[in-house]
């Protein structure tokens, strides 16, 4: 149990969770960012079905087109409604001196470039 008022840092505690939290948000955000690009991509196989012949009316698939866009703008809503959450939490972590540090999961395969030599 964390206990502040005797001075004691419990920082092995402290980085557990944060360890722990800094995972789940990681998952989930990129859970989210996933799902959105899928939404995204079946959206796009709707207008070939259309263009095949499988979705034989129009209207229809305009429907169903605008539906995925729909869905694919709700997630994308949530994920902006989280990542201020995920920076408060940070925040917290920093103030707490357990931060764990790190990227984005969602950005991780997106990350800038760096040279082997830290860029000396």
């Amino acid at each position: 149990m964390l206990d502040r008022a005797k001075g004691n840092k419990m920082s092995e505690e402290q980085n557990a969770i944060v360890e722990k939290a800094a995972k789940r948000i990681g998952t989930a955000e990129k859970r989210l960012h996933l799902a959105r690009g899928d939404f995204a991509a079946f959206e796009d196989l709707l207008k070939k079905a259309y263009q095949a012949g499988i979705i034989p009316n129009g209207t229809d698939a305009m429907v169903m087109i605008s539906k995925m866009g729909r869905l694919a703008g709700q997630i994308a809503a949530i994920e902006e409604e989280i990542y201020p959450l995920h920076k408060q939490a940070t925040e917290w972590a920093k103030a707490a001196e357990c931060d764990v540090g790190g990227e984005y999961a969602v950005l991780a395969p997106f990350a800038p470039i760096g040279t082997m030599d830290g860029g000396r």
